[in-house]
């Protein structure tokens, strides 16, 4: 019986530009530091401090959960200002 060649990207086995076997990615690490360029949107800014009681805190009128009560430093990841999503050759949809 032939194997199935599975067509999920995951499942398959990677291979360099020639064909051969390589190992998957297994971990990507940035080594930057925060303090360098404040304009890096790949580091959460924990600059807010936050004080939880009965382990929740209100920020900006949402409540979060705490793993305990304390103080802590509080820090959202920053959302993309603009979403642009473009379908080659889907044209402007409209006629």
């Amino acid at each position: 019986m032939k194997s199935r060649i599975c067509c999920i990207p995951i499942c398959r086995t990677p291979t360099d530009l020639r064909g051969r076997p390589v190992p998957k990615l297994l971990e990507m690490q940035y080594t930057g530091n925060a303090l360098d360029d404040i304009t890096d949107t790949l580091w959460v800014r924990m600059a807010t401090e936050v004080h939880a009681q009965h382990r929740h805190f209100v920020y900006n009128g949402r409540e979060y959960t705490a793993p305990h009560d304390g103080a802590f430093r509080f820090g959202l990841v920053p959302r993309p200002t603009k979403l642009r999503l473009s379908v080659a050759g889907s044209g402007s949809g409209r006629r």
